[in-house]
């Protein structure tokens, strides 16, 4: 793992009309790193991953990653906004995300899906991308299925899929949000794996789960959120073994048998 700060999540806030979801969060990641972001439901966890790929504006502090910054802004300046726009323009390249629901377009191949976005976002030709394509498919486990529709799939292979669809944007970082939560148990394996690859292989990597074993298993870093605000944050054994508040005890004695 390198010491190079990737992202710099500064008093972080998004409240979406009276409510605030995200209070004052504040994270920093290295290149290379694993962080895994644990918490009971509503904590804000999928709210500060939605921010850091511009999925969400901000509505306070400030958020840094590969030297571009985008502003929280809770008025309505137009030159911030016009700002983050831009920035988050270029955060999008960097970025790449897999969400609970695998979002695959139904009415295409899977190597179609995953050879979209290349195409229409960063203009490749369609021979070049298709034999990256088949590299990344064929990692993922899925080459075999490249001329399936999602339907065809299970939960457990359409989110792999999606997963190559990702990394076929060639992102500096992954974003997960949950992503064996609807998921059958016996495929949350199978996408787990992936993640562990791509782990093993160095990539920077911002993973929701609920999945502690993991957590424990592949994270550089736990950070546990409730309540919008980052409770405790550390290795996996200080965090998940050996939390210091009491918030953080009561939720892992609870989820942790």
């Amino acid at each position: 793992m390198s010491g190079d700060v990737l992202i710099n999540v500064c008093r972080l806030k998004k409240k979406f009309g009276d409510l605030e979801v995200l209070k004052d969060v504040n994270v920093k990641v290295s290149k290379g790193e694993v962080v895994c972001v644990v918490g009971p439901s509503g904590s804000g966890k999928s709210t500060f991953l939605r921010c850091l790929n511009y999925l969400e504006n901000p509505t306070g502090g400030e958020i840094t990653i590969a030297g571009n910054i985008v502003k929280g802004i809770d008025t309505k300046n137009r030159q911030i906004i016009k700002d983050n726009k831009k920035k988050a323009k270029e955060i999008c390249k960097h970025v790449g995300m897999v969400f609970q629901s695998f979002n695959l377009f139904p009415h295409k191949t899977v190597l179609q899906n995953v050879i979209e976005a290349p195409i229409m976002v960063k203009k490749l030709k369609k021979k070049e991308i298709e034999e990256i394509a088949v590299g990344l498919l064929s990692k993922v486990g899925m080459l075999e299925k490249k001329d399936c529709y999602p339907s065809q799939l299970s939960g457990g292979q359409q989110q792999r899929v999606a997963i190559a669809r990702a990394l076929a944007m060639e992102p500096d970082i992954m974003l997960f949000d949950e992503p064996t939560s609807a998921l059958d148990p016996e495929m949350v394996t199978e996408v787990l794996n992936v993640m562990k690859s791509l782990a093993n292989e160095g990539m920077t990597m911002i993973i929701v789960t609920h999945e502690m074993g993991f957590a424990a298993e592949v994270a550089d870093k736990v950070i546990f959120m409730e309540n919008g605000y980052v409770i405790e944050e550390g290795t996996p054994d200080e965090v998940l073994r050996n939390p210091k508040t009491e918030r953080a005890q009561k939720f892992f004695s609870s989820v942790l048998k």
